[in-house]
């Protein structure tokens, strides 16, 4: 919230009370790593030599329930993402995707980074706390 290297773009109503969805834009700066250096630094360390300054990442990418489906949720905030990123003058844009978000990543203009994890792909394992820990 205080990181002046990151920006976030909301799509909400005309009248200001619901909003739609929203994407954040990172930009690299030494100071705070990427989400994508903390997601998979341990898996990979070479995501830190290139997750450098000029490099960002766009992410928190999401979409009310209520758009999706539309055409106005996912793939027109991950646009809005690319786009501020160019204005930023970045030199390149990572986006970390699931596998059923690899084609929204694609359909910007994404190509697969070969070089980290098994060519790209990465086997996550998630810890599940059960009770929830608050």
């Amino acid at each position: 919230m205080h990181h002046e290297n990151t920006f976030v773009v909301v799509a909400e109503s005309l009248d200001r009370t619901k909003v739609y969805g929203g994407v954040r834009v990172q930009v690299a700066d030494g100071q705070l790593p990427l989400p994508i250096e903390t997601a998979i630094g341990r898996y990979d360390p070479a995501i830190h030599q290139q997750a450098t300054p000029g490099s960002s990442e766009i992410c928190g990418l999401w979409n009310s329930m209520e758009v999706a489906g539309m055409g106005i949720g996912s793939i027109f905030m991950a646009r809005v993402g690319v786009v501020l990123a160019m204005q930023l003058n970045v030199e390149k844009a990572f986006f970390l995707c699931a596998p059923v978000t690899v084609r929204i990543g694609k359909r910007i203009g994404g190509v697969i980074e070969t070089s980290l994890g098994n060519k790209g792909d990465f086997f996550i394992p998630k810890t599940i706390l059960w009770p929830p820990q608050w």
